[in-house]
Order: structure tokens, then C-alpha cells, then sequence
């Protein structure tokens, strides 16, 4: 039996572009991994530091949690080529939002678990579950890179919207 194709969006990736766009981001269409996605993009000043918040969505029937895992850091490299130069004092965050029908508990627990930092950035793996109406995703303070991670976390409550606010289908 063939793989289920992605859809390019939900009523839920509609009404996270909505919000995004509403909030100053610039939102396209494109192929992230060789999935359709939504992305969002904007940039601004954060404590004299430029900072880039690239969102990237994906519908999906089911994730593992290597899929939440590559999808994560596709959307990583997607921002990084999108930036530019490392040379500028620039900071990147990345949401990189799955919604899906289902997910196996090991994609849940990846997506709670603190955001993946390099020297380009944090990755915020999300993932909203029809099963259980919830958004998966770190919530917690660190200490290395508070700001930003405050910034992304203010970020994550602006533009995503709640599960449990859609009757049907995600």
C-alpha cells in the first residue's frame, strides 16, 4: 500500500498562518524535505541582536520520532540558508510544527523535551495531536540562551493556536 501524501494544509495550519501573518511574519507555501509546508518568517531586535523566527508546518496522518527528529532539523537548515551569514550577531529560532492524526509517545516526548541548540540557534520541535488535542513542546526555562528561549516561548503561545479549539479535523 502506497504512503498517505501530505496535505499542503488543515484548518489548523490555515489558522497558524492567519496568525502569523497577523503578527508580521512573512507567509509562503514551499517543500521542506520533500514535504509541503507552511512557512513563516520574520525578523527583528532582540537586546541589539537581530533575530530571526522561521516557523515551519506540516500535515501529516502519523510521526515516529525520528520523523520529528529530521523534520526539526530540516527546518534548522531551511532557517540557516534563509539568515545568511553567521558573521553578523544574528540569532535564530525555529518552530518546526507537525500536525498530525496521531504520534507514537517517543515523537511526544522528543518535542517536550528541551529545544536543541547549536551556534546558530534553537530548534523547537511541535507536535499538535489530533488523538489527544495537545500541543507537544518544551516549556521549560534554561539557563544558557534565556531570552531567546523566553522570545521563542512567547512566540509559540502568539501563533499557535489551541487543538482544542477545532470541532473537527486538525
Amino acid at each position: 500500500m502506497p504512503a498517505a501524501v501530505p496535505a499542503a494544509t488543515s484548518p489548523y495550519i490555515d489558522r497558524l498562518a492567519e496568525r502569523m501573518s497577523a503578527g508580521g511574519c512573512e507567509v509562503t507555501r514551499a517543500t521542506l524535505d520533500g514535504l509541503p509546508v507552511t512557512l513563516g518568517h520574520r525578523s527583528g531586535l532582540m537586546l541589539a541582536v537581530k533575530m530571526h523566527i522561521l516557523v515551519a508546518a506540516v500535515r501529516l496522518p502519523h510521526v515516529y520520532e525520528h520523523d520529528v527528529a529530521r523534520f526539526t532539523w530540516a527546518a534548522m537548515e531551511a532557517a540557516k540558508r534563509r539568515k545568511g551569514s553567521l558573521l553578523a550577531p544574528t540569532g535564530v529560532a525555529v518552530l518546526a510544527v507537525l500536525v498530525v492524526d496521531g504520534a507514537e509517545e517517543g515523537a511526544k516526548a522528543l518535542a517536550r523535551r528541551t529545544p536543541s541548540v547549536d551556534i546558530a540557534g534553537d530548534a523547537h520541535p511541535v507536535v499538535v495531536s489530533q488523538d489527544d488535542r495537545q500541543v507537544h513542546t518544551p516549556h521549560r526555562r534554561r539557563l544558557v540562551g534565556e531570552a531567546t528561549n523566553a522570545y521563542t516561548r512567547r512566540t509559540k503561545r502568539r501563533y499557535l493556536p489551541d487543538p482544542r479549539d477545532f470541532p473537527g479535523p486538525l
